[in-house]
């Protein structure tokens, strides 16, 4: 029932566009330190922020049910950040 969020977890994808006709795969590159932020505003909606702590990407998501394919990210991040205790 929910619209499916599409997020690289592997650094190599990360200027992916389209990550839906990407294939699902284990990779070892892909073992990052992540982490995933839900808020929730004053009216109700409810966004996530999923965070590669390892390179510094994050994307931020509303979740919802959508009438068609028209979920995207609503904001996308190639900031670098500062890992926690570097």
């Amino acid at each position: 029932m929910w619209d499916e969020i599409y997020f690289p977890f592997d650094p190599a994808l990360q200027g992916t566009a389209d990550l839906k006709s990407m294939p699902v795969e284990r990779s070892a590159a892909a073992s990052q330190r992540m982490e995933e932020l839900y808020e929730c505003d004053a009216g109700g909606a409810i966004a996530v922020t999923i965070s590669n702590l390892t390179s510094g990407f994050s994307r931020t998501y509303k979740l919802g049910r959508w009438s068609s394919t028209e979920a995207k990210a609503v904001k996308a991040s190639g900031r670098k950040k500062k890992a926690a205790g570097r």
